[in-house]
């Protein structure tokens, strides 16, 4: 019963996947969330609900089925760089440089969660780590816009914000 329901379940993703791929998300979240309910232990629907949501700019939602996915067990760098961008997205920075950090653990030359983590530890006033994450992403990809313009942003912190001090 149990490797049915996640066949099943694995087989509902597939659909999902083929419905956002051609453009239609209502039906990618109907097959998602079918399968999600068909197999409730399977971390894969969340995980592609969270993805979905993301496209759509849908922070709430995203953290929701990113949670949800992680406490059935979802592992990965790109999860995990998932889960963190969600978090930032609803405002949950501590939450957002917990999970890119475990990012990091597992993928230590990601540049995008090294930027990400970088934005999250500015808002969480820790302004010398986030600039030298920064650094190390620019040394590598010195044109790189997103790294430039978070740079920006965390130099504008005021000197007394700086937790790292």
């Amino acid at each position: 019963m149990l490797m049915e329901s996640r066949r099943l379940a694995a087989q509902l993703v597939d659909a999902g996947d083929l419905a956002a791929k051609e453009g239609d998300p209502q039906e990618a979240e109907r097959h998602y969330r079918h399968a999600a309910e068909v197999s409730d232990e399977y971390d894969l629907p969340r995980i592609r609900l969270g993805e979905l949501y993301m496209n759509y700019a849908q922070w709430e939602a995203a953290y929701e089925a990113f949670t949800e996915a992680f406490v059935r067990g979802a592992e990965g760098a790109g999860f995990e760089r998932n889960y963190g961008l969600a978090a930032i997205g609803c405002g949950n920075f501590p939450r957002a440089e917990n999970r890119l950090e475990r990012s990091l653990e597992l993928d230590p030359e990601s540049i995008d969660a090294k930027v990400k983590l970088a934005y999250a530890k500015g808002y969480l006033g820790k302004k010398s780590e986030a600039l030298a994450l920064l650094a190390d992403v620019l040394k590598a990809e010195p044109s790189n816009s997103d790294a430039q313009r978070v740079r920006e942003m965390v130099l504008k912190i005021p000197e007394g914000q700086d937790e790292d001090r």
